[in-house]
């Protein structure tokens, strides 16, 4: 590709070369102490999701070194160096096995494939997740996407719908697409729980409706958040 063929991305790429980049400089080598930092930073102008919280402090929990070891077929950082050495060779002999299978076919393909669809994590249980694996054949052609039909099945049966805590759709969406079946299906909207990691009913029925647009409000700048972090992990004696 000739650049000076394309004048706009010419001017980009001179850009890059006297771009700036903010950096965030922590002293000392608490490394807690600049992940905190971090956290201040990126809560300062939107608040990070709770859920999203979790899933970044569990960043060394076990669900978190599994997958990093199984991806990267057990190179490059060694998340898991603090195991034993039992317990680290356990680790990289698992995760090879396991993305060996991923890329081949046969037994040891299936055997890890129904493990990832039928495992979950046990803090769900108490969903009560009943898991049924069926052939999709047919494509709808308006959306391009497969779909099973209940009323072909005798043996299942549409009995309730529980909408996401972040899905737009408006109960009169839903009592249209079900339409004579509306009596027979429980149909509710969860929401995450206040004190705890679970999915509940949301019981406030006004609160089931599209999400409306909230007024875009100036974020501070990424200077003025270095500072405020700094300021709170470092304070003059």
């Amino acid at each position: 590709m000739n650049p000076g063929s394309f004048p706009e991305l010419r001017q980009k790429v001179r850009a890059l070369a006297h771009a700036k980049v903010p950096l965030l400089w922590v002293p000392g080598n608490d490394a807690t102490k600049a992940e905190k930092a971090f956290f201040t930073i990126n809560q300062s102008a939107v608040e990070i999701d709770a859920t999203e919280l979790k899933i970044l402090n569990a960043r060394s929990k076990p669900n978190a070194v599994a997958a990093r070891s199984i991806v990267r077929n057990a190179t490059g950082t060694k998340y898991w160096d603090s195991f034993s050495g039992e317990g680290q060779k356990t680790v990289i002999e698992t995760a090879k096995a396991k993305l060996k299978a991923m890329k081949n076919l046969g037994p040891a393909a299936v055997e890890h494939m129904l493990d990832l669809l039928t495992l979950k994590f046990e803090h769900w249980h108490y969903e009560q997740e009943h898991r049924l694996f069926v052939q999709l054949n047919d494509k709808d052609d308006k959306s391009g996407l497969y779909f099973f039909d209940f009323g072909g099945n005798p043996e299942i049966k549409l009995s309730e719908i529980i909408l996401g805590a972040y899905s737009e759709i408006s109960p009169e969406q839903i009592k249209r697409t079900l339409g004579r079946r509306e009596a027979d299906v429980k149909t509710h909207k969860a929401r995450l729980a206040f004190r705890t990691f679970e999915v509940v009913a949301q019981r406030n029925q006004d609160l089931w409706r599209p999400t409306r647009k909230r007024v875009t409000l100036r974020e501070p700048s990424f200077e003025a958040l270095v500072e405020h972090a700094l300021k709170a992990e470092f304070p003059k004696s």
